[in-house]
């Protein structure tokens, strides 16, 4: 849930697992390098480490290739990802 509150358009919690969104609520195809800012500071902030960037972290992605890849959300129900579980 913390990734939502660094980025609603990218990182949406749906049945209790946050999830990365390929197109906003109007439909259209997300850029995530528009976005690559608030991603950054969702796999910063996340206490988990279950975001990265495709196979690497976003530093050695970003250095390596641009951001060529999509980010992903390990699949981590929310309560976990809010240090709340059961």
């Amino acid at each position: 849930m913390l990734c939502e509150g660094n980025d609603p358009v990218v990182f949406k919690v749906i049945d209790g697992k946050s999830e990365v969104q390929d197109q906003d609520a109007e439909g259209n195809g997300i850029v995530f390098e528009d976005h690559k800012d608030s991603i950054e500071k969702a796999i910063r902030d996340c206490p988990v480490s279950a975001i990265s960037w495709g196979q690497e972290s976003g530093a050695e992605l970003m250095e390596n290739e641009g951001l060529a890849e999509d980010p992903t959300v390990d699949t981590i129900p929310a309560e976990e990802d809010m240090g709340m579980a059961a």
